[in-house]
């Protein structure tokens, strides 16, 4: 009789998170990702999850069993608050950030940039990092929606919220997701 593999030979745990890498885009290929920046996420915010798979149940008269099932697998979805109106992040997902030279108001001067707002979807590839920097997990193309969020202005800054999804790569048979660990160097 063979041996059950044992709980501790299964352990592979990501967690915590050192760094939120992005890819405009997307990410074509694991074996050479090279992220264009780091972006601020304010801790808690950033959430993953895949939703359960809706089963489709066919029934018989007389039996309890199913007579056969499908499944439709569940949504992915994606959420992330970025605490920052930097110009750099305004135009990578809004798509512009226009100067401001000069603006009055009550009689300060100020400068800065202005956006139009409007609805926007941004084709991204996102890198994890834990907190030990010795695994990340890479998401080949997700396709993100950015927001303006400022839900509590004495505690929070005005930020950009992405809400998305996975989506299919150029490549609809290669792989979505990568779970990878820092190799060791011999």
């Amino acid at each position: 009789m063979a041996t059950a593999i044992q709980k501790t030979n299964l352990k592979d745990v990501f967690i915590g998170i050192s760094q939120v890498l992005i890819k405009k885009g997307g990410i074509s290929d694991f074996t050479n990702v090279e992220p264009e920046y780091e972006i601020p996420v304010t801790v808690d915010s950033l959430s993953l999850s895949m939703g359960d798979a809706s089963l489709n149940r066919v029934k018989v008269h007389g039996l309890q069993s199913d007579w056969a099932v499908t499944s439709t697998p569940g949504d992915f979805e994606f959420s992330c608050t970025i605490p920052s109106t930097h110009e750099t992040l305004l135009e990578y997902f809004f798509g512009e950030a226009n100067i401001v030279e000069s603006s009055t108001v009550n009689g300060i001067s100020y400068k800065g940039v202005s956006l139009t707002v409007k609805n926007v979807q941004r084709d991204r590839g996102l890198i994890l990092v834990n907190e030990a920097e010795d695994k990340c997990v890479l998401f080949k193309k997700m396709t993100v929606s950015p927001t303006l969020a400022f839900e509590n202005g004495s505690t929070e800054p005005i930020g950009i919220k992405l809400t998305g999804t996975l989506v299919v790569g150029d490549d609809s048979n290669a792989d979505d997701i990568a779970f990878l660990s820092k190799a060791i160097a011999e």
